[in-house]
């Protein structure tokens, strides 16, 4: 049994007495049902874990061996802890009471597969131009195509509310993959992810009619940006 605990308690927990109470076994099954029924954050948890038996290194050290250094994401970091050793850094910001004030980032090491990893545009350029192409960057195919579609496929049914169907009339389904949010719209495939913490925010989707011709990747807040805050899908 998975117990969701507060962020601060999050912190307070050692990852290994965490970890403890996320079995390795069965991982495809556990994935599913955590994803339907505790959210994607504890679902990666176990999948990383599993990962770790697997290779019998950290997680952290097989997603820079096997995704990040072959990728040339030479800027992205596996903790924000790591972030004060490097320069020109982005600075958290919150609204409070009326005023963009700055906030400090938020530690997400004892959940670390759902939100720990810090990145840049560039870095986060080339893992875009990575899922458009299929798996393979500057000529070198790093993902087989055939792990790619598994991740847009969907494995956990989503029930459509009234408002998103009001929102979305044209769309029939919402799903979960592997890491994606599943959805028609007009037709065509969306694969979506949004996600925050902090004073971050972000927005991941790619649209797939006969090929992939979309990737959106950037920061937005509600307020700020109408656009991206589902007002209007057609622009």
């Amino acid at each position: 049994t998975i117990v969701r605990l507060p962020v601060v308690e999050q912190q307070r927990v050692k990852k290994g007495q965490l970890i403890a109470e996320l079995r390795a076994d069965d991982l495809r099954a556990e994935l599913a049902e955590a994803e339907a029924r505790l959210g994607e954050s504890e679902a990666e948890i176990r999948l990383a874990e599993g990962l770790t038996v697997v290779s019998g290194e950290p997680w952290e050290a097989f997603i820079r061996r096997r995704l990040l250094d072959p990728l040339g994401m030479t800027q992205t970091v596996m903790s924000a802890r790591e972030l004060p050793e490097r320069g020109n850094i982005a600075t958290p910001y919150e609204q409070s009471h009326g005023s963009l004030v700055p906030v400090p980032y938020h530690l997400e090491d004892n959940i670390g597969p759902a939100g720990a990893i810090c990145s840049t545009a560039s870095d986060l350029a080339r893992w875009l131009r990575c899922q458009l192409a299929g798996g393979a960057i500057d000529g070198k195919q790093l993902i087989a195509p055939a792990v790619l579609d598994e991740t847009r496929t969907p494995h956990t049914i989503i029930r459509v509310l009234t408002a998103d169907r009001e929102r979305y009339p044209t769309s029939h389904f919402v799903t979960y993959g592997l890491g994606w949010s599943l959805m028609d719209y007009r037709g065509r495939l969306l694969v979506r992810h949004t996600g925050g913490l902090d004073g971050m925010r972000m927005n991941t989707t790619g649209v797939r009619g006969a090929g992939w011709e979309v990737g959106v990747d950037g920061l937005f807040r509600t307020v700020a940006n109408p656009h991206v805050a589902y007002t209007d899908w057609d622009w």
